[in-house]
């Protein structure tokens, strides 16, 4: 049994980007025919784009609220939150890739801002 002291969050997180950035690369696989249908698939069949245009947003809205009157040259983001928005955006990108039903589910996701 693991014991709840042995828990490293760490390695939870690391695990984390590396899913999403294969699941990210992968999907970028112009080589593969089935990525088409598997892009489709996963807009059509999950929650998947709506999910990751809203947690995009959380991301971005919670750094732009914890460095909220810093210029652009004084805005450091650490390496985490970098690979998480990297692996965001590529997400986002490449499940919409050469896939208009998706271009049109992330058209019309709402994503709120902080305030609601």
């Amino acid at each position: 049994s693991i014991e709840s002291s042995s828990f490293d969050p760490s390695l939870t997180r690391e695990a984390w980007y590396l899913v999403l950035e294969i699941l990210a690369t992968s999907l970028g696989n112009d080589n593969d025919s089935s990525m088409a249908q598997t892009r489709l698939a996963l807009g059509r069949d999950t929650t998947l784009v709506p999910t990751v245009a809203l947690d995009l947003g959380i991301v971005v809205d919670s750094l732009s609220a914890s460095k909220q009157g810093r210029n652009a040259r004084e805005l450091v983001i650490s390496n985490q939150e970098q690979r998480q928005i990297t692996g965001l955006v590529q997400l986002l990108g490449n499940v919409c890739y050469h896939c208009r039903f998706n271009q049109d589910l992330v058209r019309t996701t709402r994503v709120p801002g902080l305030s609601g």
